[in-house]
């Protein structure tokens, strides 16, 4: 009785459970002049290691759970972003020394920080029909830009926020959530390219090194 009890337990867990997969973001901004000088960046288990989950809330939904590998996804967008102002672009997975920035050419190097992170899912019943669905997303992140030197000598925030409502059942609700989080990393990507193309001090850096 005790393993059939379990099992049941399991079963709820796992029908209660779901997958939020997102898309490639893409940004809405194109340079012509984009910067040549090498980038890189670091993207730290900050970002990299972040999973988020949402638990949703009202009839008929409520208390399910919404799995997101947020890191992966917001690490893409940051580099989308940063590519679609500079050139050549390179991802580290650990912070490089100034010796190991002058030895490979490195002009910047940013590590973006994900500052705020949070999302909310929210049903309301209608009669012969899917529940109402309604996802928001939002979230910033703070970048620190290092000239050669290990100097920081620049900082900026990108924030997004996304929503999306319409109607969906407890399964469809995942895409309901993704698109809300697309659209709000689609934000911050665009902040970033603007912000790097838009910035004398960046633009400083590349033509002092």
């Amino acid at each position: 009785m005790r393993k059939l009890f379990l099992l049941g337990l399991a079963v709820i867990f796992t029908a209660c459970s779901h997958t939020v997969n997102l898309r490639h973001t893409q940004t809405t901004v194109t340079y012509s002049d984009r910067l040549s000088g090498r980038t890189a960046i670091y993207i730290s288990p900050n970002i990299a290691d972040r999973i988020l989950e949402v638990a949703s809330i009202g009839d008929p939904c409520g208390g399910h759970h919404y799995k997101m590998d947020l890191g992966h996804s917001l690490a893409t967008a940051i580099r989308t972003g940063v590519e679609t102002a500079c050139q050549d672009v390179v991802v580290l997975s650990r912070r490089p020394s100034p010796l190991e920035m002058k030895a490979e050419d490195i002009h910047i190097l940013l590590i973006p920080i994900l500052t705020s992170a949070d999302a909310d899912l929210t049903f309301h019943p209608i009669i012969f029909s899917n529940p109402a669905c309604k996802a928001t997303f939002q979230a910033g992140v703070t970048t620190q830009v290092i000239d050669a030197n290990g100097k920081t000598f620049f900082s900026f925030t990108s924030s997004g926020i996304g929503l999306s409502n319409t109607t969906a059942d407890c399964d469809q609700a995942a895409d309901v959530l993704a698109r809300a989080t697309e659209t709000a990393l689609q934000q911050i990507a665009d902040n970033i390219a603007q912000t790097i193309n838009g910035s004398i001090q960046v633009r400083d850096a590349y033509s002092s090194k």
